[in-house]
């Protein structure tokens, strides 16, 4: 893997994760919808955090459900405010798929997705942790590139898979890198551990041990 003008030159990549998808049952599939998303290790069921905003798909969920009961409405994060780069991709208009302008996070195997990150140190100076997710409202095939193995790259550095986390209901991993530079410029995620099989990509910046320290009270559907 070497890193060019334009980006990450992706070589093969691989990595074996211990655990199987024990949470994607049809059940939860039916009543939760897209609040289902990404492959599930139960041990890690590390409870949910606050964001700024959600993508608009999420924002239908909980607007339906309504969220009810004083300790749902009460409860104020003491953790920074996560930075929402689905929603980002969709305001700005700014991000690509292999060099194509888009709006939507929607990527094929070993298709290239790339968030421009230049000018936004400021509102990233907390939150160094990335959540990632494959929404679940794409179709699930048997064989379906599993969020454990996305490839996540932030100028040039891929990140490292630091364990499964929660988040609202969204279950997904934590990518972390080992320095995380004060002016970033470009995030880029792919998958390659599967040929076939498109996944919408949900991710964003958080402080992850602050979350996990301080899960928000979830609200039944």
């Amino acid at each position: 893997m070497t890193a060019t003008g334009q980006g990450v030159q992706w070589g093969s990549v691989s990595r074996s994760r211990e655990g199987q998808n024990q949470r994607l049952r049809a059940d939860h599939e039916h009543t939760l919808g897209a609040r289902h998303c990404g492959a599930v290790t139960p041990a890690y069921n590390q409870g949910m955090g606050s964001r700024q905003t959600l993508a608009p798909m999420l924002l239908l969920i909980v607007a339906t459900a309504g969220c009810i009961g004083d300790e749902c409405e009460s409860f104020v994060s003491p953790c920074p405010v996560w930075f929402d780069l689905t929603n980002h991709c969709g305001q700005t208009r700014s991000c690509t798929v292999d060099g194509v302008f888009v709006t939507a996070t929607k990527i094929q195997p070993n298709e290239v997705l790339a968030v421009p990150l230049d000018g936004l140190g400021d509102r990233l100076a907390l939150i160094h942790d990335l959540f990632i997710c494959y929404a679940a409202g794409d179709p699930m095939p048997a064989g379906a590139p599993d969020v454990r193995n996305a490839i996540v790259a932030l100028d040039g550095e891929i990140g490292t898979h630091v364990g499964a986390a929660e988040r609202q209901g969204l279950y997904g991993e934590i990518v972390r890198w080992q320095s995380f530079p004060s002016d970033p410029q470009r995030l880029e995620v792919h998958y390659e551990d599967v040929p076939i099989a498109s996944r919408t990509v949900l991710f964003w910046f958080e402080d992850a041990a602050c979350e996990n320290d301080n899960p928000r009270p979830e609200c039944e559907l």
